[in-house]
């Protein structure tokens, strides 16, 4: 039986504000609102003995991806394990704070561990299950959102008010397990009963890109665009998603406006604004769409933060700034300074995604140096099992998409054929990129199906391009 912490009769309004304000914290975090620091600080200064608030600091200052973080990360962590021992609290407590521990230490599968037997203890403490979602997230534990959704949706009771967000989580990881119409309808579902859960509608966003479903993926977003205002920064990943579905209608007038006035309107150097904008612009200019100097204000950033490894995503999106912004010694350095580091490997979760990071980084000094073959092999080989450095499938695409155009800039076509004609039939035919990239390749693909090279790979590729699809192309 967990331990369970009964209240004095004439404590009960206290224990009753901190439950209430608990759960408001939840509710926050879910929601990814502004006021969640806010919130967080008021659970700390109301109750500074009780180790909830100190452990989620710990656990937030992580998920933040800032090494400069970590120091007070590590300091909250130990102030929830030595709060945790001198009260009646709950198991739930303790599991909590040795799930700060875990993280601040960097063994973030141990902390998910804690985290899970926590939500065992007490499963209404949804912060919890929130913060091992997210961390299952950075590390690309597709498998793990997708069982820790099902069982935390099942021991969840069915009037508990946060349960909407939980479905949220629950469609986001059936989206990247590749179940796209339940993802779809739960996701719905989710936030119809929580309106206010941006990342169950954003799972939803992601079931249309991964179809290819580009009109309904604009509606679904402009329809909820006033909840991504109210959102913190992840409201400008919504609009990322948005600009990614205007790419595909050719609307590159409204894509700039979006990046300017939306996904870079605050010039922050966080790892998540930082991908956004650095992936969407190589989407652009891979195209063959100026720019102009958008890369410069990202690329000074990355400068910085590459002098520190904590997150292959976010290194990897570094040197993508780089690239982009022609910082050829920059990157040059960046990647033998990040090659030494992850080699290193002192995070457990580091260990488990080195050859993948230390392969993306060979890549992009590949291509610095203009070696487009040897570029297209090191990313090719990690080509949908990358999910390991994190990040989403859509998220993770652009790697895909930089190793499809060194091969196509190679003349690889024989090699490129089979990538491309099933990045077409995924996103059903509707594919600027893919389009692009075969109609470059047409003569080479001409001359290999006439000599029998290509046999039954070649039709889906010929019907995408003697489909009216491939006039979205003209003018790329």
């Amino acid at each position: 039986m967990p331990q369970m912490m009964m209240p004095c009769p004439e404590h009960g309004d206290k224990v009753t504000s901190f439950v209430a304000l608990a759960r408001r914290l939840a509710e926050a975090a879910f929601s990814h609102a502004k006021e969640t620091p806010a919130l967080l600080n008021s659970l700390l200064n109301a109750f500074p003995r009780h180790p909830r608030g100190h452990a989620a600091k710990a656990l937030m200052l992580v998920l933040s991806g800032r090494p400069e973080a970590l120091p007070a990360a590590g300091e909250a962590a130990r102030n929830a394990a030595a709060l945790a021992k001198t009260g009646p609290h709950r198991d739930f407590e303790t599991h909590f704070a040795d799930a700060a521990i875990s993280a601040t230490t960097g063994d973030w599968l141990g902390a998910i561990e804690h985290l899970e037997k926590a939500l065992t203890a007490a499963p209404e403490e949804t912060l919890a299950f929130k913060i091992s979602h997210s961390l299952r997230f950075m590390l690309g534990d597709k498998r793990g959102l997708l069982a820790s959704a099902r069982l935390q949706l099942d021991r969840l009771a069915g009037d508990h008010p946060h349960r909407g967000y939980v479905m949220g989580c629950l469609a986001f990881a059936l989206e990247e397990n590749g179940a796209y119409a339940q993802a779809e309808q739960v996701g719905i579902e989710g936030v119809q009963l929580s309106p206010t859960d941006v990342w169950g509608l954003h799972a939803v966003s992601h079931v249309h890109e991964m179809q290819g479903r580009v009109g309904e993926g604009i509606a679904w977003l402009v329809q909820h665009e006033g909840r991504a205002r109210e959102a913190n920064n992840f409201g400008f990943h919504l609009f990322w998603h948005l600009a990614l579905f205007l790419i595909e209608q050719g609307d590159f007038p409204s894509v700039f406006a979006l990046y300017d006035r939306e996904i870079r309107a605050e010039k922050t150097d966080d790892f998540r604004d930082l991908a956004n904008a650095a992936s969407l612009l190589m989407r652009l200019q891979m195209l063959g769409i100026s720019v102009g100097n958008r890369w410069d204000e990202l690329a000074d950033k990355a400068e910085l933060r590459l002098n520190t490894s904590y997150l292959p995503f976010a290194d990897l999106h570094g040197l993508m700034a780089l690239y982009g912004a022609g910082r050829q010694d920059a990157l040059k350095h960046s990647c033998g300074r990040l090659a030494a580091m992850h080699s290193a490997s002192p995070a457990k979760q580091d260990r488990l995604i080195v050859s993948i990071a230390s392969d993306y980084v060979s890549g992009f000094k590949a291509l610095g140096s203009g070696h487009l073959d040897e570029a297209f092999l090191q990313f090719k080989h990690h080509l949908g099992r990358d999910a390991g450095i994190g990040g989403s499938d859509a998220q993770r695409d652009i790697f895909t998409q930089i190793a499809l155009d060194a091969g196509s800039r190679s003349g690889n076509a024989a090699t490129l054929l089979p990538l491309l004609s099933d990045r077409l039939v995924r996103r059903g035919a509707r594919n600027r990129f893919a389009l692009m990239h075969l109609e470059k390749l047409a003569p080479a693909l001409s001359r290999l199906e006439h000599r029998q090279i290509l046999g039954p790979a070649m039709a889906p590729v010929r019907a995408a391009m003697d489909s009216r699809h491939m006039l979205a192309v003209s003018g790329v």
